[in-house]
């Protein structure tokens, strides 16, 4: 039996109205009767060596608010460093700042009052600073190579400046005990500001330190490391990202030396030589605490931009009925230094 021409059109015309008719339905705003819990007390102490101390107090909020972070003012806040109490100076938007400034090795008792909760208590014990030792900046920068020829996944080729790229190598003097690392690598960058208040108006010189996103690593430390963050290179292993989390398993008590690449883009270093500019190499010494923490939030960070990656748990070890949060700790080794610092002027 064959299907009149008509018939097929007009089932055809059928699918395609009910088609729409279901897109169409899905742009209606749908009410969710979803349960909400009680908003909890966040607690966020990370001290870190050399730094004054500071303590932020939020509330939890639903996760599907668009509302903003709602800070918690008015709690009674304390820290003892090494037995001592400390001064607190002001609370402002949630945050509790203290004069004090702990080093390495110290250790930090946090005590929080808010209405109709439990006293919050928890400790920790400030890393020792690593020590670390800059060895060498390697680059095959060519001043008189103005442009390369680049190549796309279609095979167009496109000719553009050359970015700078350098190998960074260290040396970390590891202690005996189990320690936690994190490295990042920036530069300084500095530009032309115009300063409007206090009076005169005046132009100055303003120099901050810029994150690099594109660190590459293949030491073992690192490929030995699971982590649902990593981003692996599958030719040789490598690691690339902005941040290398590691631990001493495979070098632990001994020195131990890392290499580091990264590329600059050419637009950053527009009409300067890039050898002229400082790199900033950052060591931190974490507390297992933090380490955990810092890599959990990473994770959550990466799993926003795919589609078939699930929410990570965040680490935490401040859990108590109405409350949640991390008191962790690090101390940080920051070495700066540009490729000329290292090898001079008048190396080729």
């Amino acid at each position: 039996m064959t299907s009149s021409p008509s018939l097929f059109h007009f089932c055809s015309f059928a699918i395609l109205v009910i088609a729409c008719l279901t897109f169409a339905a899905c742009e209606t705003p749908l009410d969710m009767d979803m349960e909400r819990t009680a908003s909890l007390t966040v607690v966020s102490a990370m001290p870190q060596a050399d730094t004054a101390l500071c303590v932020r107090l939020t509330k939890s909020r639903y996760f599907l608010s668009r509302d903003g972070i709602e800070p918690i003012t008015g709690a009674q806040v304390s820290l003892s460093l090494n037995g001592a109490p400390c001064t607190p100076t002001v609370d402002t938007s949630g945050y509790y700042h203290f004069s004090d400034v702990p080093q390495g090795g110290d250790t930090i008792a946090l005590r929080i009052s808010t209405a109709g909760q439990e006293p919050i208590q928890a400790s920790t014990r400030i890393p020792t600073t690593p020590v670390v030792q800059l060895i060498s900046i390697e680059s095959e920068y060519d001043p008189s190579k103005d442009t390369v020829t680049r190549y796309d996944d279609d095979g167009y080729t496109t000719i553009s400046p050359q970015d700078y790229d350098v190998d960074i190598r260290f040396r970390i003097a590891d202690p005996k005990e189990e320690n936690y690392y994190k490295v990042t690598v920036g530069y300084t960058a500095c530009h032309n500001q115009t300063i409007y208040y206090p009076q005169p108006k005046r132009d100055t010189i303003i120099c901050q330190n810029e994150p690099l996103a594109n660190i590459k690593c293949s030491d073992p430390a690192i490929r030995t490391l699971p982590s649902v963050i990593d981003m692996i290179d599958e030719e040789d292993g490598s690691f690339f990202g902005q941040t290398l989390f590691f631990t001493d398993q495979t070098f632990a008590g001994k020195n131990h030396e890392m290499k580091v690449s990264l590329s600059i883009e050419y637009y950053e270093f527009q009409g300067h030589d890039p050898r002229e500019i400082p790199l900033v190499l950052s060591v931190y010494s974490l507390t297992r605490d933090q380490f955990l923490y810092e890599r959990t939030v990473a994770a959550n960070v990466s799993s926003i931009t795919s589609l078939f990656s699930e929410p990570v748990q965040l680490h935490f070890n401040i859990k108590q009925d109405g409350c949640v949060g991390i008191l962790g700790g690090s101390a940080c080794t920051r070495i700066e230094a540009s490729y000329y610092d290292i090898n001079g002027t008048d190396n080729p």
